[in-house]
C-alpha cells in the first residue's frame, strides 16, 4: 500500500468522524451528489486533466471517479484517520496529508480542476480557503464547489457534523468572485429531499449527540436507501428554484497576486 504523502502536519478537523462510516459510494446521497456533479460537467472532458479533491476524507469521491469514469484524482485532507482508511481500502489512490493554506510550491498553479465537496461549510475562514484553492489552479482552471444550502435548514445536525454555516446562492457566488473566480454555472439540488431535511431539523433536537449523525444521515436499511435514491433523482439539473445543497462550477479568472 503506498503511504499517504505527508506534506503538512496532521491535525483535527471540524468534521464528525461518524459521518465517514456512512458516507460510502452506495449511500443514496453520495450517489446523487456524484450524478449532479457529472451533469454539471457534462460538457467537460476530464480524462486528460490533472485533478484533485480538497477534503477527500475516506476517498469516496476518488473511488467514484476511478470506478465510474476511469479517472484518477489526487486527494488532499488533514484527517489522518480518514486518509489511512482510504489508503487501506483503495491502495491505488494518490493521497496527501496537506493543508492547502500552506500553498506548497510544487502544487501551486498545478491543477486543471479541483473539487471541494461539502468541505467549505466546515471552514471558519472560508474566504482564505477559497483564495488558496484558487492558487492551486492553472490559469483558466475550474473548481466544482458543493455546500449545504439554505440558512433556514441549519440545525443541530449541522452543528454536530461540524458545519459552521449553510449557504445561499448569492453569498456563495460573492465569496467565489472575491477569491478570483467567475461563476460558470450553478444549481440547487436535493429539492425532493427538502421535506426530509426539514423534518430532520426537529428529529435531532433532543437526542444524544452520539446518535445525531446516525439518525440524521444513515437510511434505516437497504430498501430505504434505494427508495431515497429514486426520490432524490426526481429533479432536473440544473435548477434555480430550491433544494438542500448548492453546486457551483467556477473558473479561475484573476492571476494570483499573493506571491
Amino acid at each position: 500500500m503506498p503511504p499517504v504523502k505527508l506534506l503538512s502536519t496532521t491535525r483535527e478537523v471540524s468534521m464528525a468522524n461518524a459521518w465517514f462510516e456512512f458516507a460510502t459510494s452506495t449511500h443514496f446521497w453520495m450517489r446523487r451528489r456524484f450524478t449532479v456533479l457529472r451533469r454539471m460537467l457534462s460538457d467537460t472532458d476530464l480524462a486528460p486533466m490533472r485533478l484533485a479533491e480538497i477534503g477527500c476524507g475516506s476517498g469516496c469521491v476518488l473511488t467514484q471517479f476511478r470506478d465510474q469514469l476511469n479517472i484518477n484524482v489526487d486527494g488532499f485532507d488533514l484527517n489522518m484517520n480518514a486518509l489511512e482508511y482510504a489508503a487501506q481500502a483503495n491502495p491505488d489512490l494518490s493521497l496527501h496529508c496537506y493543508d492547502i493554506l500552506e500553498e506548497h510550491k510544487n502544487l501551486v498553479n498545478s491543477y486543471d480542476g479541483l473539487f471541494i465537496l461539502d468541505v467549505l461549510e466546515h471552514i471558519e475562514n472560508d474566504a482564505a480557503f477559497m483564495r488558496s484553492a484558487h492558487a492551486h489552479l492553472k490559469p483558466g482552471g475550474f473548481l466544482v464547489l458543493n455546500v449545504p444550502g439554505s440558512r433556514k435548514l441549519f440545525s443541530r445536525y449541522d452543528e454536530v457534523a461540524g458545519h459552521v454555516r449553510r449557504y445561499e446562492p448569492e453569498n456563495l457566488a460573492a465569496l467565489a468572485v472575491e477569491a478570483g473566480f467567475n461563476v460558470e454555472r450553478w444549481s440547487w439540488w436535493g429539492r425532493p429531499l427538502k421535506p426530509l431535511i426539514t423534518l430532520r431539523k426537529y428529529m435531532v433536537r433532543n437526542i444524544d449527540t452520539d446518535k445525531v449523525i446516525t439518525r440524521g444521515f444513515q437510511p434505516p436499511g437497504k430498501f430505504a436507501n434505494r427508495l431515497l435514491s429514486s426520490v432524490a433523482g426526481c429533479e432536473h439539473i440544473p435548477q434555480h428554484n430550491s433544494g438542500c445543497s448548492i453546486m457551483m462550477v467556477l473558473q479561475k479568472t484573476k492571476p494570483d497576486t499573493s506571491s
